[in-house]
This record gives C-alpha cells, sequence and structure tokens, in this order.
C-alpha cells in the first residue's frame, strides 16, 4: 500500500486529505480524448439555448463561451494564480481529476495541457454551459494538445437525495449559476466584478452602456463619478435581469466514480456556489479512502 496526500479543492479554498492507494488502481495509458455525456439526451432546441460566443484567450487558445465577464476571470484564476493547484496540491502526469462545477471546462484544458497523461472528468449541469464545455473540450481533442481522457458529463453533483433540482441561470454571468440562488451575495460579486473592469471595459459585453462607462470613467471628474456608479449598478442589473430557471439530472460524487469506473481521485475541484457541503455529503464512506 502506498500512502498519498489525496487532495479537495474549493474556489478559493484548497482541503487536503491523507488517503491509501490501492497498488491495483494504478491508471494504464491512455490515448486520444474522449468525451461522454451521461444522464439522459438533452435537446438543445428543447432547452431553449441560446448560441454562443467565441473568443481567444490570452495564450492563444480558441474559447466558447456564455458570458463574457467569466473569461477574463476564469483565465487569471486558472492560468495565471494557479488557484487550484496551490497550497501543496501537486499532480502527476497520470492523475485523476474530478471537476465539479466546470463551467466551460478551462480547467479541464489546462489540465490535459499540462498533464497529458491525466483523467479528467468534468461535470456541468446547466445545458447552455455544457454545450460550451463541450465544444472547449473537443477543441483540445482536434488541436492534438494532448492525450489525457477527457470526459464531460452534463449533470450537477449533490448529496443523493434528489435526482434533479433547479438551478438559477445567469446568461449575463454565468459562473454565478447555482441551485441556491443568493441576489444579494451575487450582485455584490457582479457589482465588485464590473467595478473594477468597467474602465477598461475588460470582460465586458460591447454595448452602448459599457462604452459610456469607459468614456466617463477618462474624464475623472466628481459628476462623472456619479454617473459612472449609476452605469454600474445599472450594468449589474442587466447581467442579473438575464435569469433563467432550469431543470437539470443530479448525480453525487460516488456515482461519478462507479459510472466512469475511476480508482482513486487525486483531485477533487469543487466550484459549485454554495452547494459545496453536499458535493461532500454524496461521497459514500466506502470511497473516502480514495
Amino acid at each position: 500500500m502506498v500512502s498519498l496526500g489525496g487532495c479537495i479543492s474549493f474556489n478559493r479554498m484548497t482541503y487536503l486529505k491523507q488517503t491509501t492507494m490501492n497498488p491495483r488502481s494504478q491508471t494504464g495509458q491512455r490515448s486520444g480524448i474522449s468525451v461522454i455525456c451521461a444522464g439522459p439526451p438533452r435537446s438543445t432546441k428543447s432547452q431553449n439555448t441560446p448560441p454562443l460566443s467565441r473568443t481567444k484567450l490570452p495564450n492563444g487558445w480558441p474559447i466558447a463561451y456564455v458570458s463574457k465577464p467569466d473569461v477574463p476571470f476564469l483565465y487569471h484564476e486558472i492560468f495565471n494564480e494557479n488557484c487550484y493547484i496551490q497550497h501543496g496540491v501537486e499532480l502527476r502526469d497520470d492523475s485523476i481529476v474530478l471537476d465539479v462545477g466546470a463551467n466551460i471546462g478551462m480547467f479541464g484544458m489546462y489540465l490535459a495541457d499540462k498533464y497529458p497523461k491525466s483523467t479528467v472528468v468534468c461535470v456541468e449541469p446547466v445545458p447552455t454551459t455544457f454545450a460550451a464545455l463541450q465544444e472547449n473540450l473537443a477543441w483540445i481533442k482536434s488541436a492534438g494538445r494532448s492525450t489525457a481522457d477527457i470526459r464531460a458529463l452534463n449533470c450537477g453533483v449533490s448529496d443523493g437525495t434528489n435526482q434533479q433540482a433547479e438551478f438559477t441561470f445567469y446568461r449575463g454571468a454565468a459562473g454565478w449559476s447555482t441551485m441556491y440562488p443568493d441576489d444579494k451575495e451575487v450582485q455584490d460579486a457582479v457589482l465588485s466584478y464590473v467595478s473594477d473592469a468597467l474602465p477598461a471595459g475588460r470582460g465586458l459585453e460591447d454595448n452602448p452602456l459599457t462604452w459610456f462607462g469607459q468614456w466617463l470613467s477618462k474624464r475623472n471628474s466628481p459628476l462623472g463619478n456619479e454617473i459612472i456608479k449609476k452605469t454600474t449598478s445599472a450594468t449589474v442589473k442587466r447581467i442579473l435581469g438575464q435569469q433563467q430557471q432550469i431543470q437539470c439530472e443530479l448525480c453525487t460524487v460516488s456515482q461519478v466514480l462507479l459510472q466512469q469506473s475511476l480508482p482513486h481521485i487525486d483531485l477533487l475541484k469543487v466550484d459549485v456556489e454554495r452547494a459545496e457541503l453536499e458535493v461532500l455529503e454524496g461521497i459514500v464512506v466506502e470511497d473516502w479512502p480514495k
């Protein structure tokens, strides 16, 4: 038996747990990338899935996205800050990672490029966001950048109490979509982001409101600053006003382990907007040593 340090990584927070890995759980060589959709097939038409937008990341990679503010925010966290790979977290080329709350798949792309023999299971419940996730993982495959085994599952992760749940999907700020909406918390978070991004227009949609805010921010006058505050508030209201309630399938971490035949998990990354505890409660006792 070999004692290793398994990891549970939350957004902005990382917890380590000691685990024991059975020698038989060593993964073999893999080639190619498989993209797997779990749960019943979803019709894009029936879900009224809006069209995706596309841009390029600072590293030159193409990326499909749902809401523009997510792209620079996620890129900075994942590629610049290495927010999920720090505080003693170490991965090998053949590590197994479960990404719960994968959003558009940027962390999965990062892992596939950095750890070419890894297995990465990306779980995302919202159909529109999942469509972007699939497209981004497909690009990694077509670009031939990695031989990692990357899989995409279209479901939410919870404690196993229910098979479905209602998610609040923010079309203008998809990264804040959640089972447990907190309008005040989301508003404060989006307001903070918009306030920082507005002067340069970084990560905001191109529209007259954004242009006006950029123009005013360069004047730096008392009246202009007051108008900027109102412009910022109007931008936040517009972003949060594009919300929609969606029924999504649910699964548990233990069900993913069984379904995907994962012998162990080296890193469990969780970013699910106030539902983190339920994700952990969905791990059966027998699976914790993994």
